[in-house]
């Protein structure tokens, strides 16, 4: 069991441990999320038509494998890849709203909000006994009208977060975590942000997610062979692929990027065979270099083809 102190820590990946605790923000009333629905009745109708009946990303069981058709639309380069009705769908649902986790309750309730503006930046706040801000840039790349990869950089790093908005409920699943919607906030920018240029989605800005994402990974030493994966393929769409004991198991599943961490959002699967009867968010710490990728400070996987 993780505390919440600890449990913040982990989800907010750039930011700074949090040292006390406040009465937090309460949950939203019916009529905020009726308000944020309203932005945009056409993609509500459309999220909520989609033919899904889990409520998190991570309820995949063992060897299912997400849509790789989504593959040719995901591919990342330099210059963005918005396009048609992902563009218009995604862009203006995410932007129509604020977004809060909140974890705890009454006095101990405690979490963090993003707001995402249509010019290209954000605000993450956060929500506890002290004030912190950050304010950064942010991009996207479409899966479908309900999924995209979240670029956001800020302080002079980058996340890329897996993103969905779950059909019937009008919150977001980011980075492995569910969001609920909130009134939109009045844009304060930072006097120091930069706008005129909002392609930040490359190398400079992200490079350990292009090194992660070059190749497949081959686990170098044997050590815990019965729980941890020896290969490890992490695809461009939000995907990636765990194969244990040179592929008498293999699973998939949906991640993210979260500075220092590796955040799997795993399926039910018994590739590991200590088990694990339901979907659970699995958070690694990494280090990536091209020739080399630690994953907890002790498991070393050497890229592959």
């Amino acid at each position: 069991m993780f505390t919440l102190r600890s449990s913040f820590t982990r989800l907010s990946g750039v930011f700074h441990t949090i040292n006390a605790r406040r009465s937090a923000l309460i949950a939203c009333p019916l009529p905020v999320l009726l308000l944020c629905a309203a932005a945009d009745l056409t993609i509500s109708k459309r999220i909520n038509s989609t033919p899904e009946t889990n409520v998190s990303a991570t309820q995949l069981t063992q060897g299912d494998t997400p849509n790789r058709n989504r593959q040719s639309r995901s591919g990342l380069g330099s210059n963005g890849n918005h396009s048609g009705a992902y563009q218009e769908d995604y862009f203006t649902h995410v932007s129509s709203c604020g977004w809060q986790f909140l974890r705890g309750q009454g006095p101990f309730r405690e979490g963090y909000t993003y707001q995402f503006f249509p010019d290209g930046t954000f605000i993450w706040s956060v929500v506890s006994d002290y004030t912190e801000i950050v304010h950064g840039r942010w991009d996207y790349k479409p899966l479908s009208s309900t999924t995209a990869l979240l670029f956001i950089f800020a302080q002079g790093s980058g996340e890329v977060l897996y993103s969905k908005f779950v059909p019937g409920q009008k919150r977001l699943l980011l980075g492995g975590y569910l969001l609920d919607p909130i009134p939109a906030q009045q844009l304060h920018r930072s006097p120091t942000e930069d706008t005129n240029h909002l392609d930040i989605i490359n190398k400079a800005n992200f490079n350990n997610y292009f090194l992660i994402t070059a190749r497949p990974w081959k686990r170098l030493n044997m050590q815990d062979d019965d729980l941890v994966p020896r290969f490890y393929a992490f695809h461009q769409d939000g995907t990636f692929l765990a194969r244990y004991r040179d592929g008498k198991c293999e699973h998939s599943g949906y991640w993210s990027l979260r500075k220092s961490r590796l955040l799997l959002e795993m399926p039910q699967n018994h590739c590991d065979m200590r088990g694990h009867a339901n979907p659970f968010n699995l958070e690694l710490e990494y280090k990536v270099e091209p020739t080399s990728l630690a994953i907890d400070h002790k498991y070393k996987y050497a890229p592959t083809d």
